[in-house]
């Protein structure tokens, strides 16, 4: 929350998604000592002989990936805040623009 205070986008309507987004990152860390406490295990043998992904290695993508779309939506991304703050430039910008023709009343 402080990051989007420090950048200026942050709302009080965000805290939920903010609160999710925390819940996915400890998610995500909690994993990842899993997986060093594993030996960085990348696949796992299965009962027919073959191998496959880790679960642990499965649930990081998955937790990486939410974290990304979380970011994204938050506008923690140079890209998203990007685009957020050149959209809030705009609307000020339609703003200055009407509010001179509510003057002239």
């Amino acid at each position: 929350m402080s990051e989007m205070k420090e950048l200026g986008i942050h709302k009080p309507y965000y805290n939920r998604m903010i609160d999710l987004y925390a819940e996915t990152l400890h998610d995500y860390y909690r994993l990842r000592n899993e997986y060093a406490e594993s030996g960085y295990r990348e696949e796992v043998e299965t009962g027919t002989g073959s191998t496959k992904r880790s679960g642990t290695s499965v649930a990081i993508d998955e937790k990486l990936g939410r974290i990304l779309q979380f970011s994204d939506k938050l506008g923690l991304t140079p890209q998203a805040f990007e685009k957020i703050t050149t959209e809030n430039q705009t609307k000020s910008s339609l703003a200055d623009v009407l509010s001179k023709f509510d003057s002239d009343d």
